[in-house]
């Protein structure tokens, strides 16, 4: 990571309670959302506006640009 566009230490939003991959995953290995979460210290999850058989799309809050991108999420392969 050379560039870092936003970071907190904050701890934001509910635990998420699922079963996989520490908790951030739900039973069909999808991500669980939680709004104003930061991905990759450079987007901020605002909502889901999408799902599919591959994941999730999210609206996210690009920092480094700042506007509104669609950010998908692929599930992790059941094996």
């Amino acid at each position: 990571m050379k560039q870092v566009w936003f970071f907190t230490v904050d701890k934001v939003g509910k635990p998420r309670g699922g079963n996989n991959n520490d908790s951030y995953d739900d039973e069909n290995n999808n991500y669980i959302p939680v709004r104003k979460e930061q991905l990759n210290y450079r987007y901020e999850v605002q909502k889901m506006i999408g799902e599919g058989g591959q994941g999730l799309v999210l609206q996210c809050r690009d920092h480094k640009t700042k506007t509104l991108v669609a950010v998908k999420m692929l599930s992790l392969p059941l094996w």
